[in-house]
């Protein structure tokens, strides 16, 4: 179950992230920067949607 969770909550990220980046290119900006600051707002650091547990590869 705990997989599964992990699989969903990256899933989430990258919807996130692509949103975002369509967000900022509506902006004239590179969309680079909406993945890069969804990112920096789903980190660990932040709201922490990806924790360190799950961005660890090992």
């Amino acid at each position: 179950m705990d997989v599964v969770f992990g699989i969903v909550r990256l899933l989430i990220a990258v919807v996130l992230a692509i949103d975002a980046g369509k967000l900022i290119s509506k902006l004239r900006l590179p969309a680079i920067l909406g993945w890069l600051i969804a990112g920096m707002i789903m980190g660990p650091h932040a709201i922490g949607l990806l924790d360190d547990q799950l961005l660890d590869s090992t």
